[in-house]
Formats: C-alpha cells, structure tokens, sequence
C-alpha cells in the first residue's frame, strides 16, 4: 500500500489541507469548484503506480480553512509545493482550479513541467453569450439569498454534472453523490467571503506566456462557454493539444475515469513525466 502524508500549510488568513502519495514525477491535482481534493479520489490509484500525487484543498474547502484576509490561490498552490519539497510538476486543475492552474503557469513558468486544463474558468477571456446562463444565475442567486443550501448543491450537480439541457440523474449515481456531498459541505462551512487578488494582466491575454507542453480536456456535455473557452485556449497556447470526452459534462475525471487516465497518461509519456 502506498504510504500517504497528509498535514496543513500555514498561510496567511488559512491553512490548507493536502495529501501527497507515491513516489516519480510530481503531479499537482487542483479540484473544481463545486469539489475540493476527493474529485481525485478515482485518479490515485493509476497515477500513484508511476508518479508522485499532491492533491490539495483550495482555502474554504474540503478540510482547509479561511478568513476574510485577501489572498491569492496561485501564492496559496506556491504555498503547497514550496511545503511538500516540490521545484517543478505536472499540474490538473479543472473548472476553477484549472484557471488557477493557467494562471499559476503564466506567473511561474519555471514550477511547472506540464499543464492539463479540464474545462478550465479562465480570467480575462471573452466567451459568446448563452442564452441559458441569464437564467442560470438567476436560479443560483435565488437559492443563495434564501440559504437553501441542499438546493443549491442539487442545482449544481444538475447543471454541472448531469449537463444543462441533459435529463436528472444522467450521469453515474456515485458521481453525483460525491459532488454534492463535496458541494454541500463547502456551503455549509459557511467560511467568511474574501478578497482575490488576481493576476495582472490576466493570464486569458497572456496565453503566448505559457511555455509547457499543454493537454486541453472537454466533455461534450459541458455547457457552450466553456467549449468555446477550450477553443480559445487551443488556438492560444503554443503546440495545445484537445481532447473531447463524448459522454461527460464537466468533471470528465469522474465520469469517464478509464478514458481519462489514459490520456493524460499517454501525454505525459512521451515528456518523460
């Protein structure tokens, strides 16, 4: 069985939770944002075999904590490596955690040896308007203001993991346990809001800067914004390559782990990590 040390890093206003296992080429997992580290939870034993794996909450989730200070997720990811002994790694993120991950990548080019990018939220990137998404975050705001947080965790599988336009229940019953378990317990941590402090400029107009080799992820099923996201960055990162998961929305880890591992782990082969 793969030894596993787990701890928190101390930084300003949180502490933050990782666990890092096995032991060959570091890999840095960073989770969505209706997630924290157990989206993961599929990937460990594939990626373990051959490879070092940091999976880390992102402050206000999972098991870290958070205050009103402002911070910066990508001094928090620097906090986390700088911890666990790591110069340079591969680095997943998906949805939030992937736009960090970019943005992480443009501001510390010489950390990372290679970029996954799942449906990645990226700053400072236009996307077409949808039609739907008016309607979207009107129900979402709804829900916050009347503290429904169960609701707001369903809403979020239905939207997220299910697909918007796709019937309840479409994807695989554990998948969608585990996020809104995930979900709910971020609501319901209630942690104070705080201030980001991004980068300038943002890394959506600074995609020429990204210099690692970059693996671009997709399900079919996710919603028109971050389709056309992945296209920009496509056509935006030197050498980006692009792969479609025909039967995900967005957390094609999850959902489609065989077929996920495979990829990544047919992209990293060839870089030697």
């Amino acid at each position: 069985m793969t030894a596993v040390s787990t701890g928190y890093v101390p930084v300003p206003g949180a502490r933050l939770w990782f666990d890092d296992r096995g032991t060959g080429p570091a890999i840095v997992f960073t989770h969505a944002g209706i997630a924290d580290r157990r989206m993961w939870d599929a990937q460990l034993v594939a990626f373990s075999a051959g490879h070092r794996i940091v999976r880390w909450d992102m402050r206000g989730y999972g098991r870290s904590t958070s205050d009103a200070t402002p911070y910066s997720t990508r001094a928090d990811l620097l906090a986390v490596l700088d911890h666990v002994g790591l110069d340079r790694a591969t680095f997943i993120g998906c949805s939030i955690g992937g736009g960090v991950t970019l943005s992480f990548a443009v501001e510390h080019p010489d950390r990372v040896a290679a970029l996954v990018l799942i449906a990645p939220g990226v700053a400072g990137m236009e996307t077409p308007d949808w039609a739907q998404e008016a309607a979207l975050d009107a129900e979402e705001q709804r829900l916050v203001a009347a503290e429904d947080w169960a609701g707001l965790a369903d809403f979020d599988v239905q939207t997220w993991v299910d697909g918007v336009g796709q019937p309840v229940g479409r994807a695989p019953a554990a998948v969608r346990e585990l996020v809104r378990a995930m979900d709910l317990d971020h609501y319901q941590a209630r942690h104070p809001a705080a201030d980001h402090i991004p980068l300038r400029p943002p890394a959506g107009q600074r995609l020429g800067e990204v210099v690692a080799s970059t693996l671009l992820l997709i399900g079919d099923l996710d919603t028109p914004p971050c389709r056309a996201t992945i296209d920009a960055l496509a056509a935006g990162i030197r050498g980006a390559t692009v792969h479609h998961f025909r039967h995900a929305a967005h957390l094609p880890n999850m959902e489609c782990a065989a077929e996920f591992d495979r990829v990544v782990l047919d992209f990293l082969g060839p870089l030697g990590l």
